[in-house]
């Protein structure tokens, strides 16, 4: 026999699991060149988790869903820099 499961069972379950499995926020800045040296700028936001990145950019229609976070140079080329809020999740990038 099958067992029903209840409202408040299943928003526990999900509890625990989110309470274990937390995003990770981090920012992506540009550092560019300029004539007093360096300047940077944020350019987008974002949130991991072990298996995949949210990316939202202050440019319209840049935004998306990736597989990690090298995939990113998709939306911003190869010059942007990471800045981690919350620690990195660990399996982020092993298949990339």
């Amino acid at each position: 026999m099958t067992s029903v499961l209840t409202r408040e069972k299943v928003l526990d379950v999900l509890n625990t699991w989110i309470g274990q499995n937390p995003p990770s926020r981090f920012a992506i800045c540009e550092i560019r060149p300029s004539a007093a040296g360096f300047d940077g700028a944020l350019i987008a936001w974002g949130l991991a988790s072990a298996d995949h990145v949210h990316v939202h950019s202050d440019t319209p229609g840049m935004s998306g869903r990736f597989q990690s976070m090298s995939s990113l140079s998709f939306l911003f080329g190869e010059s942007f820099e990471v800045v981690w809020i919350d620690p990195e999740p660990e399996v982020l990038d092993e298949s990339a």
